[in-house]
């Protein structure tokens, strides 16, 4: 009797210690499982992460070479429009009216014709006329170039101040008009110009005081007219005009880089 209590007695001790081992060892294996998910999880999150890093270096590195690229492209195009603006402004009044002369003395005048087919209103002359001497000018009715230039520029007031290659703007009879400034008589402040005009359907040239109450102003074709919508892609006009000024167009490059043009 003593015996087999004995036998049972060690039987339930070897059964809880085996018991006991089975569950530690359960937990171990558990904890190794968690340990391994674990390594598994950072491993993955370490590939991964290091892959959007690699994305977002890549990305940055072709955004810069693009903006490089872009304001690369920015610098030759000013730098060229630059060149063609000087050139512009050394015309004299007998080469403008050579030049307009050549182009529009046989034009049939269109309101809103197509310069294609040789047919001009004041306003396309004056688009055609500045396009083909490389300048970069936006097309627009004259009204809304009249806007625009008494946004941009200071008008002559003066008629010493007038030469030749100005625009000259016109308000009559309820109609805009335009036209290009080849001379001047000083002593009777007269202004001379070459228009468009359907009056003599074709080329004309004209003259009018300077105070005429005709005569809404005389603008000079300035370089941030002459350069159009690359305008937009210098941040700030104060500081392009301060490097035409100067005569220095390559300091625009400085002065994109450190506003973030």
């Amino acid at each position: 009797m003593e015996m087999e209590m004995t036998i049972d007695f060690l039987f339930l001790k070897y059964g809880l210690i085996f018991l006991n081992y089975k569950i530690k060892g359960k937990k171990m294996l558990e904890k190794i499982k968690q340990v391994l998910s674990s390594k598994v999880s950072i491993l993955i999150y370490g590939i991964l992460i290091g892959t959007i890093m690699l994305f977002l270096i890549n990305t940055s590195v072709k955004e810069k070479n693009e903006s490089e690229i872009k304001r690369t492209k920015l610098f030759e195009q000013i730098e060229y429009f630059y060149q063609t603006w000087l050139d512009y402004q050394e015309l004299k009044g007998i080469n403008h009216h050579s030049l307009w002369n050549k182009k529009f003395h046989d034009i049939e005048y269109r309101l809103d014709g197509n310069p294609k087919n040789n047919e001009h209103d004041c306003s396309s002359a004056i688009y055609w006329y500045l396009t083909e001497l490389k300048a970069n000018f936006s097309f627009c009715k004259v009204q809304t170039l009249y806007e625009r230039l008494n946004f941009m520029v200071s008008k002559r007031v003066n008629i010493k101040e007038v030469k030749a290659g100005d625009l000259i703007i016109i308000y009559v009879d309820s109609n805009w008009h335009i036209g290009l400034v080849e001379g001047k008589r000083e002593k009777k402040n007269i202004v001379k110009y070459m228009d468009v005009n359907i009056a003599y359907d074709g080329a004309g040239y004209k003259q009018v005081t300077l105070n005429s109450s005709i005569v809404k102003g005389v603008f000079p074709v300035t370089f941030e007219l002459w350069i159009g919508d690359l305008l937009r892609n210098v941040k700030k006009a104060k500081d392009l005009h301060i490097i035409i000024e100067s005569e220095k167009i390559k300091e625009i490059k400085e002065v994109s880089t450190k506003e973030g043009v």
